[in-house]
């Protein structure tokens, strides 16, 4: 069944590309805590040896395109679940993804699987990367505010599937009520057509990025104002099949910030797991934008400024021609014939 990026090994997999084998390294994360801010002195903060998990020895320099997570969050004291941030970073600092892996405004005990991927590699010039467990808000000063439980993992990736991208500018775009309102933004864009396939072509969908810069409005729920994780993307083929349904931004509070992030479709495949694209038949998808939480109905609670743009990762289908449909239309049927004369 096509589903996105779930994993819960403990080991090294395998993964199978369109271009080839690519490794994978999990690591375990259980037991690690989740205390205040961003930044503060009493996070708890991993520091991974992808390069050496990999074999290639500590220090070896690594490409990372992804991570994806597969974690069990339980909550202490009225913290909430979407509370819980995880930030990793290159040993210079830079952050290289920041996420939470939990998606509900609620407290209590929660599994919770995704993913991030960017495009272009990042990379790791000595295969390591710094795993912050902080909060966006924090519940206790110096206190427990998460525990990710057992079976909770990290998983990081250093190959994409070999195929083709197109991008496409949102700027502009807005992002109104909760899915489905009638007033919601939904564009239509046609893939098949912007890669010179011609309009209608068949396409393979292995996966989206985004790049976006995003402004909410900060008057919104009585000067709490909407928040950047509550700006939603969906996107469907034109048969309504979700493809795809994420947080275009991060972070529970009001303003304007740039974020940058990607996901990618995954089977299951024994003991390990296919990039598996969704066949668009028409070259078509659909994309509402839409609010997780809605601030005030039948207004604007988020806007995709300039430089917006999302980046699909795709490859033609080869559609025989009908003539060559006849043809083996008709050879079968001569095959038929004389299997039944015999």
């Amino acid at each position: 069944m096509l589903k996105k990026f779930s994993i819960a090994l403990a080991a090294a997999l395998g993964i199978s590309l369109a271009g080839g084998a690519a490794q994978a390294q999990t690591f375990d994360i259980s037991g690690t805590n989740s205390w205040d801010f961003q930044g503060d002195a009493d996070n708890e903060i991993l520091t991974l040896d992808i390069a050496d998990a990999l074999g290639l020895g500590s220090g070896s320099a690594v490409n990372l395109f992804g991570v994806g997570w597969d974690v069990t969050i339980e909550t202490l004291g009225g913290s909430w679940l979407n509370e819980a941030d995880i930030q990793i970073t290159d040993t210079n600092d830079n952050v290289l993804f920041d996420f939470n892996p939990g998606n509900l405004a609620e407290s209590g005990t929660g599994t919770f699987v995704g993913n991030q991927f960017q495009f272009t590699p990042v990379f790791l010039a000595d295969g390591l990367v710094n795993v912050e467990f902080y909060q966006t808000f924090n519940s206790f000063e110096n206190g427990i505010d998460t525990i990710y439980l057992d079976t909770s993992t990290l998983t990081f990736y250093d190959q994409l599937p070999i195929t083709q991208t197109q991008t496409f500018d949102i700027s502009g775009t807005n992002s109104w009520d909760s899915l489905g309102d009638p007033d919601n933004e939904v564009l239509t864009l046609d893939i098949a057509d912007a890669l010179g396939l011609g309009s209608g072509s068949a396409v393979n969908l292995f996966g989206v990025g985004w790049d976006v810069t995003i402004m909410t409005d900060g008057s919104l729920s009585d000067g709490d104002g909407s928040w950047f994780s509550e700006a939603e993307i969906r996107i469907t083929d034109t048969s309504g099949n979700v493809l795809f349904d994420f947080d275009a931004g991060t972070g529970e509070f009001p303003g304007t910030d740039t974020f940058v992030g990607g996901e990618f479709q995954l089977t299951p495949v024994g003991s390990e797991f296919q990039f598996t694209p969704a066949f668009l038949a028409d070259g078509l998808v659909n994309v509402e934008f839409y609010e997780s939480f809605d601030d005030a109905t039948d207004v604007i609670d988020a806007t995709y400024l300039a430089t917006s743009t999302l980046t699909f990762q795709i490859e033609p289908v080869d559609v025989p021609e009908p003539a060559f449909l006849l043809g083996f239309v008709l050879l079968g049927g001569e095959l038929y014939r004389r299997k039944r004369t015999n």
